[in-house]
């Protein structure tokens, strides 16, 4: 665990809640800026419209056109959980809307690549395709585009990257990030731009349905997918995705998701009534970015397209052999890194910003890596790999360092540095030449510390304050749950204190159970579990007394209830 301070919330706002807001839940909210209670309202007829989205309305028109003229589509999907999702969506609700001769391809990472290009447009060609739907991917994708267009098919570009500074032409484009676009959230997953794509045109098709006596599927049924995508994207839950999140969540909750989705949490062992976001983002998501981080992603799509259960599990633990494999080939890569580090003398001379290569490191896993590293020393983080000439680069950043707008300036500084390069705020892909990894892992520091005071280099933990004996309880881990969701920007509360601590032992070879309480109620005793802790100082029986920054959950075993603290920092007090 990272030693790092805690540091207590203190309310951006004062914002004045009702009595039907308990006292924690409004303390908690303030602390996250909520600026008034409608921001707590998530019905779905509260989400920003589709007319705000650029390019929505000729968008509809077009799959509107090739539909009544039976086109053969083909969606272009990306090979990571969004671009899966996204996929998936784009074929259920256009199938469940009439459409019948779609297909979709998702590029392999290690063949064709990331988006949408020159092979793929020709590839789209040979399978006679009319009409190219790319999902989170295409507002980059320029040289591909004109290709397809020059080969005869129309082009309709789904993506929320953001775009450089020139826009493909010859294509209908919707993106919230593109110029002169008015909708108001910047921060929709690609799977999330496709829904609302689908939306649009559900609505647009209303009479035509009752004409061919059609009941579509409500579009409500694909938030599950959205939900997922707009976890694994890390994408800020700001209102409107919150929206997105609560309902998606909701779905899978209650069992109304996908047959593949649900074979996924089975071989997780995730219970349903208590799922919550971080259960997705450590169960199904890296399941499904296994098979693109390794291999083929469609995989993946199969997965979540799948209808029967039988079909879905075999897909399911297809997926879960590849993570397993992932986590293996992670773990020596993480121990090789370290070595890297250490050999740095880290201590004495941090860099500003990290970049890392070996020529043997995985290329699907080095954006795992980068996040781990930049987890643990709180710096902007690329992982290099690629044993050519060219190195495929793949970044995470922390809050304040927009990484994707630092590529932007040291391609303008260091024109031909960079071969491409495009992504978001907190991560990002790049290649570069291999001759010149030296060069700009400088140039990147250099930005880093341009930017970046050091003091903002220290890990801090924001704690929403203590909870007393009283608090720590069922109906409180219930409101928590209920009341989410929590993501980024977003953050789910964490609350902090000094415990009593009674037993601990290793629990799955790499966890830390203990089992503690309140100085206050020594007799209610609790479990509190630390994952991936260093065993090297653990257990360590002559501890008598802690303090821990932790999130309070619920679980059921053998048919009851409990609450959980999920520890996210701990520090050792009293020794016997």
């Amino acid at each position: 665990m990272i030693a790092s301070p805690i540091q207590r919330r203190t309310p951006l706002t004062d914002t004045a809640f009702s009595a039907a807001v308990p006292q924690l839940l409004a303390q908690i909210y303030r602390n996250r800026g909520i600026t008034c209670e409608t921001q707590l309202d998530l019905r779905l007829q509260n989400l920003l419209p589709a007319q705000d989205m650029k390019g929505i309305d000729q968008a509809v028109a077009l799959l509107t056109q090739a539909l009544q003229e039976q086109w053969r589509i083909l969606i272009i999907g990306d090979y990571d959980a969004d671009g899966a999702t996204g996929c998936a969506l784009a074929m259920l609700a256009l199938h469940d809307m009439g459409y019948r001769n779609i297909n979709y391809f998702i590029p392999n990472r290690f063949e064709q690549g990331y988006g949408f290009s020159k092979p793929i447009a020709q590839l789209a060609h040979q399978r006679r395709t009319d009409l190219i739907i790319t999902v989170d991917n295409g507002i980059t994708s320029i040289e591909g585009i004109q290709v397809a267009y020059d080969l005869g098919m129309r082009v309709l570009i789904s993506d929320h990257h953001l775009p450089s500074t020139r826009l493909p032409s010859n294509a209908v484009i919707v993106n919230p990030n593109q110029p002169g676009c008015s909708f108001a959230s910047k921060n929709l997953a690609g799977c999330a731009v496709v829904f609302y794509v689908v939306a649009a045109l559900h609505t647009h098709l209303h009479n035509w349905f009752m004409q061919q006596q059609i009941t579509p599927v409500s579009c409500s049924h694909y938030l599950d997918l959205v939900a997922i995508a707009t976890i694994a994207d890390m994408m800020p839950l700001d209102y409107n995705n919150r929206i997105l999140v609560h309902h998606g969540l909701h779905r899978i909750r209650s069992g109304k998701t996908r047959p593949g989705i649900l074979a996924l949490l089975k071989i997780a062992k995730r219970q349903l009534a208590y799922l919550s976001a971080d259960d997705l983002a450590f169960s199904v998501i890296p399941m499904l970015n296994a098979a693109g981080r390794l291999d083929d992603m469609s995989v993946g799509v199969e997965c979540l397209l799948s209808t029967k259960e039988e079909l879905a599990h075999e897909h399911a633990l297809e997926l879960h052999t590849y993570n397993t494999e992932r986590r293996k080939i992670e773990h020596t890569m993480h121990e090789q890194a370290q070595h890297i580090l250490n050999s740095m003398q880290l201590n004495d001379q941090r860099p500003y910003g990290i970049c890392l290569y070996d020529a043997q490191w995985h290329q699907g896993v080095i954006g795992i890596l980068a996040g781990r590293i930049k987890a643990i020393y709180h710096r902007p983080t690329i992982i290099f790999a690629g044993t050519e000439n060219i190195l495929q680069g793949s970044a995470r950043s922390i809050s304040g360092f927009h990484i994707q707008d630092a590529l932007v300036n040291i391609d303008q500084r260091h024109r031909n540095l960079l071969l491409s390069y495009g992504g978001h705020a907190m991560a990002a892909g790049l290649t570069i030449r291999k001759e010149n990894y030296a060069q700009f892992s400088a140039i990147f520091n250099a930005e880093v510390q341009r930017q970046v005071p050091l003091e903002d280099l220290s890990p801090t933990i924001l704690s929403d304050g203590l909870l007393s004996s009283d608090l720590l309880s069922i109906p409180i881990a219930k409101a928590l749950h209920e009341n989410g969701p929590w993501g980024q920007h977003f953050i789910e509360p964490l609350f902090d204190g000094e415990f009593t601590l009674h037993a601990q032992h290793i629990m799955a070879e790499r966890h830390l159970k203990l089992q503690v309480s309140s100085p206050d109620a020594i007799e209610k005793k609790m479990d509190a579990i630390v994952f991936q802790m260093d065993h090297n100082e653990w257990p360590d029986k002559s501890v008598r007394t802690v303090h821990i920054a932790y999130q309070l959950k619920m679980r059921r075993f053998q048919g009851m209830e409990h609450i959980v603290l999920i520890v996210k920092w701990i520090k050792k007090l009293t020794m016997a």
